[in-house]
Formats: structure tokens, C-alpha cells, sequence
């Protein structure tokens, strides 16, 4: 889409700080990954999401859920970034 288009052309701190707090709502889980991920955009920043609740329990992530999550890194590329949740928003 054409916000991940823009933030692909610019450093990707712009859009999201490593351990800056951001609210992200899920487009994608991908529970077949090891380990388990969602995946969203802080603002228009792919956004892959570790530590992610059991996928398997009650308190599954699905698509539309809005979350809390902590930036830890950037992807190679830069056009990527890495968080951990935090908790439900």
C-alpha cells in the first residue's frame, strides 16, 4: 500500500523508535512461524510482533485486534521493524 511504499523511502526511526510504546492493530497473524508472530504497521512501518500470547489459548491475537507492542529493532533493510507485545490496548 502506498503509506509502506513512503516509509520504505525513509529511515525507518522515522516512523518507529527502538523502545518507544506504539498501538498497532493486527492485519495478519502468522502462527506458523517459530516463533508465533502478528503483523501491522506503525505508521506505515511493517511491523513484525514476537512474544505474542499462545495462539493456541483464549487469549489469541486475531486480525482487527489493537495491541501494544515495543519496537526492538529494524529489519536488515531497513524497511522493516521488530517489537515484542506488551498487552492488549
Amino acid at each position: 500500500d502506498r503509506a509502506h511504499e513512503q516509509a520504505q523511502k525513509r529511515p525507518p526511526e522515522e516512523a518507529a523508535r527502538k523502545g518507544e510504546t506504539y498501538e498497532l492493530v493486527v492485519k495478519e497473524t502468522q502462527y506458523d512461524r517459530v516463533p508465533p508472530e502478528v503483523r501491522g504497521t506503525i505508521n506505515g512501518l511493517q511491523t513484525f510482533v514476537r512474544e505474542v500470547p499462545d495462539p493456541d489459548g483464549r487469549d489469541a491475537l486475531g486480525t482487527g485486534d489493537t495491541v501494544r507492542v515495543q519496537v526492538t529493532d529494524y529489519g536488515t533493510k531497513g524497511t522493516t521493524a521488530q517489537a515484542k507485545f506488551l498487552e492488549r490496548a
